[in-house]
Formats: structure tokens, sequence, C-alpha cells
């Protein structure tokens, strides 16, 4: 978390400690979730 307004976590979609801990920790500098949204985006390329 950073104090300038803005958030950014790192985090495994994959991982439900990761979730678990991204939720958490949103929540908490929040003051709470009304909906909580893991998106993973995947690129590919043709060469």
């Amino acid at each position: 978390m950073t104090h300038t307004g803005k958030t950014a976590l790192r985090a495994d979609v994959r991982s439900r400690a990761d979730m678990r801990n991204v939720s958490q920790r949103s929540a908490d500098e929040l003051g709470g979730l009304d909906i909580f949204f893991a998106n993973a985006g995947v690129a590919f390329s043709q060469l």
C-alpha cells in the first residue's frame, strides 16, 4: 500500500492465500470492500 492515494499489490490470482491477503489488506486500508474482482490478463504474440 502507498500513501499517495494509489494502491499496488502484487499477488498470484491462482493462490488463495495471496487473494485472501490482497482482499484483507484492501479492506483494512479502505475500511471495507463491497466487491472484490481478481482478474488475470494473458497476452500472446504471433511471430
